[in-house]
């Protein structure tokens, strides 16, 4: 885990089966992501580990690193093929799942930024808000 980190959490209000079947289909970014407009698989498997996919405005390429069934997708983040793009020098997104009654969704940034403690002074905050 990397020590900075972004997060949300949200109540979804539906079952936790009913959310990892939207959550799995890694097609719906579009429906859910703020900003992504669209996207395109780059590879032809959809829902496993190294499956890729390139999320548009951004021209993000996201690989799944991890994939815990009915839980969780961690999805590695690179530009261009590299994983240091402004301001990360490495990111992730994290997507979980957790029922306690209720079911919730927290989405969490995890990232070193360039420059380290003097990048995360500078941007921090905005990747925050963001």
């Amino acid at each position: 885990m990397m020590k900075n980190t972004a997060a949300y959490s949200v109540n979804l209000q539906i079952p936790r089966e009913r959310a990892w079947d939207k959550l799995k289909d890694l097609s719906l970014a579009p429906c859910y992501v703020p900003g992504v407009r669209e996207m395109d698989f780059i590879t032809s498997k959809k829902e496993v580990v190294v499956t890729s996919r390139i999320v548009y405005p951004q021209k993000l390429r996201e690989e799944v690193l991890s994939w815990k069934p009915g839980k969780e997708i961690l999805l590695g983040l690179s530009k261009k093929g590299r994983e240091k793009f402004f301001p990360f020098k490495k990111s992730v997104f994290r997507y979980s799942l957790s029922e306690t009654g209720q079911t919730f969704m927290k989405l969490s940034l995890e990232y070193e930024p360039m420059m380290g403690y003097l990048g995360y002074l500078l941007f921090g905050g905005f990747i925050k808000k963001r």
